[in-house]
């Protein structure tokens, strides 16, 4: 069973998040000294995480969490807080008011499409890259080193290596890598390209921006 932490001081939304994911195994932490001591004890396939919290702000919290997927669940719409948590690595933002039906869809929609990437080939080597899918493992070859990729990052490059040479739009990448009946915008695809491009950029392999059109790997 998965293993998800909610990081929520409102005891009615608590309840809600642990309703909505009762098939998961889920923790509630009410601020950042509860979760940390979570995260010390225990491994999570995902965090979601509210912004304003009594101890901290919960955006503060993202570096610490490595590569477990983060979903921002929050009241703040604000745009700037969107694309600033998205520059962080976190995999969605959902706003306050949400439905029980809507969280359990992109949770249940995460863990789909990480189950689609590890049934896949176990090992995809392109150029200087070797891919282990299942232990979720990047390494660049002529150097031995692990390529530190997120689970989203991971599932947009296979997407660019299953259509290697192919201009990829943006709308495209929403669907693929993010799921259907997801609201982003295009800028959110820019955002993860541009962090997957750096992490790859000592690497053989090239994501090149197609003006007017979208991202192609060559």
């Amino acid at each position: 069973m998965k293993n998800i932490l909610c990081i929520e001081d409102n005891p009615e939304m608590a309840l809600l998040l642990k309703g909505a994911l009762s098939k998961y195994n889920v923790t509630i932490a009410g601020g950042i000294g509860d979760a940390k001591n979570y995260l010390n004890n225990n491994k999570f396939d995902l965090v979601t995480l509210d912004l304003g919290l009594p101890d901290g702000e919960g955006i503060d919290i993202v570096n610490d969490l490595n590569e477990t997927s983060v979903f921002i669940v929050t009241s703040d719409g604000d745009l700037e807080k969107k694309l600033k948590a998205f520059s962080f690595g976190v995999e969605d933002y959902l706003t306050k008011p949400i439905t029980p039906l809507e969280i359990r869809a992109r949770v249940d929609g995460k863990f789909k499409r990480d189950a689609k990437l590890k049934n896949q080939l176990e090992n995809i080597k392109i150029n200087d890259i070797q891919i282990n899918i299942p232990k979720q493992r990047v390494v660049l070859l002529t150097t031995n080193e692990i390529l530190d990729l997120t689970s989203l990052e991971l599932r947009m490059f296979i997407v660019f290596i299953e259509n290697k040479g192919e201009v990829l739009k943006r709308d495209y990448l929403l669907r693929e890598v993010w799921g259907e009946n997801v609201f982003l915008s295009d800028r959110t695809v820019d955002t993860h390209v541009g962090h997957l491009r750096k992490k790859i950029s000592k690497s053989q392999i090239e994501i090149q921006t197609v003006i007017g059109e979208g991202y192609r790997l060559t």
